[in-house]
């Protein structure tokens, strides 16, 4: 438990960031077991099965034992956050008889993470071409007609979030610091995958990547030292890898337990790597970068001769990609130039391409000697 003490008028408040946040999915719903109960009754009100129940209670049971430490912690408390459809508002009523009322320290319906719309009734034979449909487009941003997409419910959901901080930071929901809060949110698969998107900066790609949780498994993120929460706590590799989050994805759930949140864009250099091509350590390298691809174009004008060369080509297109934005004008400015044929033999030319982009792109000086090895040759 983390506590923050900040002053609110004449008193001061503690802020008390919750011990766990977990993720529950709703037991089985007569949805799950026939889908053509959605073409008779509306989303909404499709209901638990008796399996259904029965799995909420048993969801229960081991909820009341992860929270209490297996019995060793007896100071604790709970509140919930429940999605207004029928199948989750029956899964919170069988959890809740795992907890006495002293236990709960209050209940909220929220809309924002209900199901995705997938449009009013459902005509079976139709959804399942739909459904076909939304594999080749992409689970993210296809919306379903008369629905949403998930990148709709990523926006609703991220609205719950600044809510959910909101009722933390104004300490809401906790009346003693001294107790570990809780917070429980009974919802959906879709909702609770685009949740844990949200709160650890997934990319769309991988979300792509993450699979439904089952009837009433439930993901619970804890609060590490460093006061960042963990999927790592309580779950292993192989349930993660099950969910489908990457080796890197896993290591960083395993650095948060410890991490401190102030360096995490330090930390997850796999994360800058999804949007960037090249690990120029320094803004010196940069400059370096920038002086070799400037005298490199001045050299290749002068001393190249004859027509257009598919190596040329390559040349410039390569060091296009691979420079950052900082030498984009020099990459823009090789674009242009209306270079000619190399005089040396095109392979000792593609040889001294690979070498330049190879340094431009990941700051290798080794690579760096090698161009110029192979420029020197030319003179």
């Amino acid at each position: 438990m983390q506590e923050n003490n900040h002053s609110n008028g004449q008193s001061a408040k503690q802020k008390v960031l919750p011990k766990r946040i977990i993720l529950v999915r709703h037991g089985e719903s007569e949805g799950n077991l026939d889908t053509s109960a959605y073409t008779k009754i509306p989303d909404y009100k499709i209901p638990l099965t008796e399996e259904g129940r029965a799995q909420a209670r048993l969801a229960g049971s081991h909820l009341r034992e992860l929270i209490s430490g297996h019995g060793s912690c007896s100071d604790w408390r709970v509140y919930f956050y429940v999605s207004p459809y029928e199948r989750t508002r029956s899964t919170l009523r069988e959890i809740g008889k795992s907890f006495s009322r002293k236990r709960v320290i209050g209940v909220r319906e929220e809309c924002r993470i209900r199901e995705q719309d997938f449009g009013n009734f459902q005509v079976e034979e139709r959804m399942k071409v739909i459904k076909e449909t939304r594999e080749k487009f992409g689970r993210f941003f296809y919306r379903f007609p008369e629905g949403e997409s998930a990148a709709d419910v990523f926006d609703r959901v991220s609205s719950f979030l600044e809510s959910l901080w909101r009722d933390i930071d104004l300490n809401r929901l906790h009346k003693d610091p001294s107790q570990d809060l809780n917070l429980i949110i009974i919802s959906h698969g879709l909702a609770s995958r685009v949740f844990l998107m949200k709160w650890y900066k997934w990319t769309v790609d991988q979300f792509e990547r993450l699979n439904n949780p089952e009837n009433c498994e439930f993901r619970v993120m804890e609060l590490g030292q460093g006061g960042d929460y963990s999927l790592a706590i309580n779950h292993t590799d192989e349930e993660m890898l099950e969910w489908g989050l990457s080796p890197d994805m896993i290591e960083d759930q395993k650095w948060r337990i410890n991490g401190n949140k102030a360096d995490w864009n330090n930390h997850c250099t796999w994360y800058l790597r999804s949007f960037f091509d090249y690990e120029l350590d320094s803004e010196n390298d940069v400059e370096i970068a920038v002086a070799v691809i400037s005298s490199t174009v001045s050299f290749m004008q002068t001393n190249f001769f004859g027509g257009q060369s598919s190596s040329r080509i390559a040349y410039q297109t390569c060091i296009f990609n691979c420079l950052p934005s900082s030498v984009g004008c020099v990459a823009s400015s090789v674009m242009e130039l209306d270079i000619p044929d190399a005089a040396p033999g095109e392979e000792l030319v593609e040889k001294a391409e690979k070498d330049l982009i190879h340094f431009v792109s990941y700051g290798s000086k080794k690579a760096f000697g090698c161009f110029i090895d192979l420029i020197s040759q030319w003179e």
